[in-house]
C-alpha cells in the first residue's frame, strides 16, 4: 500500500472513536498490549510524561513540548485527535512522523491487526511509541485519549511523572455519570512512586486523587494550591503572573484565551518537578518557550485567530466546561455583534451545552463531515426548541463560514467550536483562502 491507502486502511478498516463513537472504545488495554509485546515494548525504552484530563491536556502537552524542545531535548509529542493531517498525532521536536515510516510499520504489523484486530486508536498509539523508540528522544510527551486507566496509553509504567488537568463531566457513557467516577478513570495514570500533578482542586474529585496517590505512594501536587495566576496585559504576547507566596514570575505568552492561564499554572508545577528530575531543565526554558508555544510545539485550534476582519476565532470546545472557558473569554472583548458557528457529533448531549450560550448571538448550525456528525436540521431544531431564535442551517462547515464571514461587519466576532470536526474543518477553510 501507498500512504494514501494506508490512510484509508486506517480511516475505514479500523474501529476510530472519532467516527463511529463509543463502540471503538475497547475496555482493557490487551491489543495495545500485545501490540507493544511484537514490537518489544518501545514504551518501556523511553522517557514519558504522562497527561490526562477533562480539558487543557492537550495544551499541556504542547507547553511541555515547547519546554522540551527549548532546553535541547530530542522531544516526542503524542496527541490526538488530528486536525489537518493524521502525523500531527506523531511528532519529534515538531516534526511530523515521515509518511514512509507509517506505511512500513503497518506492513510490519499487519498479520497482527488481523489476528487481534485493533482499533485505530490502539494501533496509532503502538505507532507512537514505536517511533519515539526509534529516534531515541529524550522524552516522549503522551496525550491520553479517553479516561486514563483504560486508555491505551496507559500501557505507560513507570513515567517520569503524571498531569491530570481537571476533571468535568464528559463521555458519562464510558468514564461515569459523576465527577469522582471520572476522577477514577482518570486517575489510573498515577503510577507507583511517581510524581503526579492535579491543576485544579476540586471538591469532588480531591478525595478519589489523595487516596490514589497514598495507595501509589505518589507525591502529590495541586498546582493552583502551589501558585496563584493572572493576566497582567492582553494582546498577541500578554502578560502573566504566577505567584507562590515566596516569589513572583513575570512572562510574556502567545497562548490566548483566558483558560491557557489554568494551562500555564499547571506547567509551571511540572516544571518544578521535572527540574529535579533532569537537571537539564530550568526556568529560563519556561519563560522563553512561554513566548513562542505555538511556533515552537504546532499547538493549533486552542482560541486560534484564523481571520481579522472580522475577527474569527476557531476553537476545539466541545464539552460543557470547555465552552464555558471559551464563552467567558470571548465575552471579556468588545465587539459589535456575535456570531457562532456550531457542529457537533450525534452522541452529544446538547442541553448542558445550549443552557450556557447567549441568547443575544446568531446562531449558524452546521454538520461536520463525518458518519457520525448530526444532521443540521437536527441541530437546528434542539436549538430552536431551547428557546434560540436567531438561527441559520447549512449542510457543510465551509458553507456556514464562507456565508457568515462574508456577510460580518468588521466589528462583529465570530466564534467557530462546537466539535474538533468543525474546527478542522474551519481552519482548512481559512487555510485554503490563506493559502496555507
Amino acid at each position: 500500500m501507498n500512504y494514501e491507502d494506508t490512510l484509508q486502511f486506517l480511516y475505514k478498516q479500523l474501529p476510530m472513536y472519532q467516527r463511529v463513537g463509543a463502540k471503538a472504545f475497547k475496555k482493557n488495554l490487551d491489543n495495545t498490549i500485545r501490540l507493544c509485546e511484537f514490537l518489544d515494548n518501545p514504551q518501556d525504552k523511553i522517557q514519558c510524561i504522562h497527561v490526562a484530563g477533562t480539558n487543557g491536556k492537550g495544551s499541556v502537552c504542547h507547553i511541555l513540548s515547547a519546554i522540551a524542545q527549548t532546553s535541547g531535548l530530542k522531544t516526542g509529542l503524542y496527541t490526538s485527535p488530528h486536525l489537518l493531517d493524521y502525523r500531527e498525532r506523531i511528532r519529534v521536536n515538531n516534526q511530523y512522523i515521515p509518511k514512509t515510516y507509517v506505511q512500513a510499520f503497518i506492513n510490519k504489523v499487519k498479520d497482527l491487526i488481523v489476528e487481534i484486530k485493533p482499533s485505530f486508536f490502539e494501533l496509532t498509539v503502538a505507532l507512537a511509541f514505536d517511533y519515539f523508540h526509534y529516534q531515541q528522544v529524550d522524552v516522549a510527551i503522551i496525550e491520553t485519549g479517553l479516561g486514563g486507566r483504560l486508555d491505551s496509553t496507559n500501557v505507560i509504567q513507570a513515567p517520569l511523572f503524571s498531569i491530570i488537568t481537571n476533571i468535568g463531566l464528559e463521555h458519562t457513557q464510558i468514564l461515569g455519570e459523576t465527577l469522582d467516577k471520572i476522577a477514577f478513570e482518570k486517575a489510573g495514570i498515577i503510577k507507583n512512586n511517581r510524581p503526579c500533578i492535579i491543576g485544579v482542586t476540586q471538591k469532588e474529585t480531591a478525595p478519589v486523587f489523595e487516596k490514589k496517590t497514598k495507595e501509589k505512594n505518589s507525591k502529590l501536587f495541586f498546582a493552583d494550591q502551589e501558585y496563584k495566576s493572572k493576566s497582567i496585559s492582553k494582546g498577541p504576547n500578554r502578560t502573566i503572573l504566577l505567584d507562590n507566596n515566596k516569589s513572583e514570575l513575570l512572562f510574556q505568552t502567545d497562548l490566548q484565551g483566558l483558560f491557557q492561564i489554568e494551562n500555564i499554572q499547571t506547567s509551571k508545577v511540572a516544571l518544578d518537578v521535572w527540574k529535579k528530575l533532569d537537571d537539564r531543565i530550568e526556568d529560563k526554558h519556561f519563560i522563553s518557550a512561554l513566548k513562542n508555544v505555538q511556533r515552537i510545539s504546532g499547538l493549533q485550534g486552542r482560541f486560534q485567530k484564523v481571520n481579522t476582519n472580522p475577527i474569527t476565532i476557531v476553537d476545539c470546545a466541545h464539552n460543557p466546561a470547555g465552552i464555558q472557558g471559551l464563552l467567558n473569554n470571548i465575552q471579556a472583548t468588545n465587539n459589535n455583534s456575535l456570531k457562532i458557528i456550531f457542529g457537533c457529533v450525534e452522541d452529544k448531549d446538547l442541553d448542558q451545552i445550549l443552557n450556557l450560550l447567549p441568547k443575544r448571538a446568531s446562531y449558524h448550525i452546521c454538520c461536520p463531515n463525518v458518519p457520525r456528525g448530526m444532521h443540521e436540521e437536527i441541530c437546528k431544531k434542539k436549538f430552536l426548541n431551547k428557546g434560540f431564535t436567531n438561527v441559520e442551517s447549512y449542510s457543510k462547515v465551509s458553507l456556514a463560514v464562507d456565508k457568515v464571514v462574508n456577510g460580518a461587519l468588521k466589528s462583529d466576532s465570530i466564534l467557530i467550536f462546537g466539535s474538533v470536526f468543525v474546527a478542522s474543518e474551519a481552519i482548512e477553510y481559512f487555510n485554503k483562502i490563506n493559502k496555507v
